[in-house]
């Protein structure tokens, strides 16, 4: 019954791997790691800075989904449901 946020997560967070990953893997290859060539121009270690910075940003983000903001979803949706079966009964 109270499935509906675990399953919105599940499914989120699976597809947000499924497309962040194979990405990022590939920034962090073109980008030998972030690492600008030697002798790269500032806008082009501005750009590798930038790009790193938004992959911890990312990952961030990610984390704060997962075990913040999902989870607390969770809990009032059981909450909300809780009220609403106790409504019932009364």
């Amino acid at each position: 019954m109270s499935s509906s946020v675990r399953e919105s997560n599940s499914n989120a967070a699976e597809e947000q791997r499924k497309r962040i990953n194979p990405t990022k893997g590939k920034l962090r290859v073109l980008t030998s790691d972030y690492g600008p060539p030697q002798g790269a121009c500032s806008s082009f270690k501005t750009l590798y800075s930038a790009l790193e910075e938004f992959e911890k940003d990312l990952h961030q983000h990610i984390h704060l989904e997962n075990n913040i903001l999902f989870p607390r979803a969770i809990q009032m949706e059981a909450e909300v449901l809780e009220r609403l079966d106790q409504e019932k009964v009364s």
